[in-house]
């Protein structure tokens, strides 16, 4: 409970210390000197009496609470009714002037007509011992600077508690009373937060009377309440002007110091310099001191610290109602709002009052989103994209292990194959090598000895384009091994436009699949492994030709891929003369999982021929080392030339790939800075889907669940961390990080497959929304 303020000049006059001090002073050490703390709960142990206990008739004194400029508080005990109370005692003799009595006995006329529960209750008052006292109710509690700075009180509790006080002080101004000293040391806050407003000793009744009138502020006169507290009109000197609207103005004092710890002037130096300030500077926006406040609050604290009273809240209930839509989240009055505003305040409701509904919301928004802008966030990134996967491969590779192309035999035209010797050694006649094209007469041989040593599949990896004299002899090769139940698959230029590029002789007795790949020594080496354009038939490459030969041989086959899965889907069938292929049996099915499907990437490229359109399905690879290579390579001239049990231990059971070998020709380099031939990942293709190791992708469940635990942890550290960027920057940084080394570690010890961009996009997405939303939702934490 505090006391009425004396007049400047009075209390220079008692204080000759602080009146000699010069012509600077801080006038916050003018309410430490004279007002001194408020009476607490805690002040159970009071100072020394320094009168006899039964000086006042009813009461018995305990001891002293509060000594003040007006008089004295002590902690009594109320004889009739056995209940502490505040005595509160005039000071006496010469010190007591007339204006003393007068506001002693306002202060007392006052509060007996002050009925509320935040507003000390008076019990008694009279004259005992030649002293005036009153007693009245012992609030227990913390002065409300206090009390916000001990709990450290969020900046959301401080303005539920402040709008509280104001509707306090207008149930005063609603019964007449301006309160004119309000101050955080006459505002006490109980043991349950309820505030009580304290110390009405320089209350103005309205309509007051002319004799009770106090007179305008001259520097010899006074100054009513505390200096750094009061309102414009009282700085001027006119308070004639003073009524609610300069409670109002206190009030917003008190809030803008307990949100930002400052004044919003200056309130150090000469009284002239103080009083000109709060005459005539205009508050610095809350916001500028504290980043963390926001426009609204800085609004509201403007519009009730407005130097002319007509500019601020009209009442105490005004800019009580305008802080508890701020809190709730509504416009406010004294800032007309924007479209940003509204958004912000309709977001906002909404997600206090259905939180697991916005939740949702975001989740959904940041999965969709990341689905959409997933493919053109690759695209841009390839060359990031690339490395990743190249990281990622070399780990393991594509089958989860090194390939050892256990089920392949790689036959290629070596160096040092002199074909006419051994044309000539095999009495194969018209042989030359100036003429090229004639060698397909050895190949002939090399597939009817082939025929016999009963391989899987034969693979041929030549273009075989144009008729030549020659094609009888490689025919015959090929009859014999279909007698034999053996598939040959032959590879094909411009193998997407149709009919395949090859003999028109040739064509009609084998299979044939695309010789596509993308083989560049800056990323991963891949198979382009299955080609839709369009509605029309998939296409197979050479390599799914040749695995699907080695799974059904002597069957027909149809492939479909299947993009959300991931998958080349492929239906087996028995050749039927009855039948129709569109109406053969199905004799079985297979799905083999692929690197990827999506539009192709190599547009443009005459060697590959692909549209933007097409759906490729893609076969990353991994290239064995070469030693592995050479362990499984016999040369052309070594095959042809080798007994029959060789030739069986070589090639029985297996894929022969045979190809082109000779230095220059059909290689390319590899990113592990190898010179390699095309028949090097046509036979590690093949050899990875023949395994068929398990490598894992995501399936859509899967991708599904990852996608939700995302935006999930992209959910809570924008919640989390609201109004901390460079908490959440950090944030999306490490998760990107654990998201890629994550992938790193599932390839390599579970043969999953994680991709990591999808995830890191939701997570992305998800966590400045959710940020927005909670500073929208709720006021934000702030450090005092």
């Amino acid at each position: 409970m505090g006391d009425g303020r004396v007049g400047m000049a009075e209390e220079e006059s008692r204080n000759p210390e602080r009146a000699d001090a010069g012509p600077e002073y801080d006038p916050l050490d003018d309410e430490t000197a004279c007002a001194g703390p408020a009476p607490t709960a805690r002040d159970d142990s009071p100072r020394d009496l320094g009168l006899p206990p039964d000086t006042f008739e009813g009461y018995r004194l305990r001891g002293e609470i509060y000594r003040g400029g007006q008089g004295v508080v002590y902690d009594a005990i109320q004889a009739s009714t056995k209940r502490r109370v505040a005595l509160k005692v005039l000071k006496e003799g010469a010190f007591a002037s007339p204006g003393d009595r007068a506001r002693f006995e306002r202060e007392v006329q006052i509060l007996a007509q002050l009925k509320h529960p935040n507003i000390v209750t008076i019990y008694d008052s009279g004259l005992s011992a030649g002293r005036w006292y009153f007693a009245m109710e012992l609030v227990r509690g913390d002065r409300f600077d206090a009390y916000i700075e001990s709990r450290r009180s969020s900046p959301e509790g401080i303005l539920r508690l402040f709008a509280k006080i104001c509707r306090v002080v207008h149930h005063a101004h609603e019964n007449g009373v301006i309160h004119r000293d309000l101050k955080p040391s006459n505002i006490l806050i109980d043991e349950r937060g309820e505030p009580h407003i304290l110390d009405f000793g320089l209350a103005k009744l309205a309509p007051l009377d002319a004799a009770q009138d106090v007179p305008t502020l001259t520097l010899s006169q006074e100054f009513l309440g505390t200096l750094h507290y009061g309102c414009p009109e009282q700085a001027r000197g006119d308070t004639a002007r003073m009524d609610a609207r300069s409670d109002v103005y206190s009030l917003g004092v008190i809030l803008y110091q307990a949100l930002t710890g400052n004044f919003p002037y200056p309130v150090a130096g000469s009284l002239d310099a103080v009083l000109r300030h709060i005459a005539e500077t205009p508050p610095e926006r809350p916001s500028r001191i504290l980043r963390k406040l926001g426009p609204d609050i800085d609004a509201i604290l403007l519009c009730a610290l407005a130097k002319e009273p007509s500019q601020r809240y009209a009442t105490a209930v005004d800019l009580a109602v305008d802080v508890e839509r701020f809190l709730d989240g509504s416009s406010i009055k004294a800032r007309r709002p924007t479209w940003g505003d509204s958004v912000r305040i309709t977001v906002g409701k909404g997600a206090r009052r259905f939180p697991w509904l916005v939740i949702a919301t975001i989740v959904i928004a940041a999965m969709s989103a990341a689905e959409r802008v997933q493919r053109a966030v690759v695209d841009g990134l390839r060359p990031i994209v690339s490395a990743y996967e190249l990281w990622i491969y070399r780990s393991v590779g594509t089958g989860g292990g090194g390939s050892q192309l256990d089920s392949i035999c790689m036959v290629p035209i070596c160096d040092d194959t002199n074909v006419e010797a051994v044309a000539e050694k095999l009495n194969v006649p018209g042989v030359r090598e100036k003429e090229w094209r004639s060698v397909r007469r050895l190949h002939g041989r090399l597939l009817e000895r082939l025929a016999h040593a009963k391989p899987r599949v034969v693979v041929i990896n030549l273009n075989l384009p144009g008729e030549t004299p020659h094609d009888e002899f490689l025919v015959a090769g090929i009859r014999a091994l279909a007698d034999a139940g053996i598939d040959v698959i032959v590879s094909a230029e411009w193998w997407f436009d149709g009919d395949p590029q090859m003999s028109r002789d040739i064509a009609p007795h084998v299979r044939w699949g695309g010789r596509t790949m993308t083989a560049d020594e800056t990323a991963p080496w891949k198979v382009d492994l299955a080609v839709q354009r369009g509605r029309s038939e998939v296409l197979p490459s050479l390599s799914l030709a040749a695995w699907a030969a080695y799974r059904r041989p002597r069957h027909a086959w149809r492939f479909a891929l299947d993009e959300e899965l991931e998958l080349v889907c492929v239906e087996y069938r028995l050749p039927s003369a009855d039948l129709p292929a569109s109406f053969a049996y199905v004799d079985a099915s297979d799905e083999q999982r692929v690197s990827s499907i999506g539009p192709a990437d190599m547009v443009g490229d005459p060697l590959h021929g692909l549209r933007a359109s097409d759906l490729v399905g893609y076969l990353i690879v991994d290239v064995p080392q070469d030693e592995i290579l050479e362990s499984r390579t016999r040369c052309f001239h070594d095959v042809l030339t080798a007994d029959d049990a060789d030739l069986t231990g070589w090639t029985q059971g297996k894929i022969v790939v045979i190809a082109e070998g000779r230095t220059g020709m059909d290689a390319f380099k590899h990113p592990d800075g190898r010179t390699l031939h095309s028949m090097c990942l046509a036979s590690a293709a093949i050899d990875t889907l023949v395994r068929s190791v398990p490598i894992r992708r995501s399936r859509p469940l899967e991708r599904l669940l990852i996608s939700i635990v995302s935006a999930g942890t992209g959910l809570f550290v924008g919640r989390k961390w609201a109004t901390h960027f460079l908490i959440r920057l950090a944030a999306v940084m490490a998760f990107i990080i654990l998201a890629i080394f994550f992938g790193k570690l599932t390839m390599l010890f579970c043969a999953y497959l994680f991709v990591p961009w999808l995830p890191i996009l939701v997570f992305v997405i998800a966590i400045e929304p959710a940020a927005w939303i909670t500073r929208t939702a709720r006021l934000r934490p702030m450090s005092r």
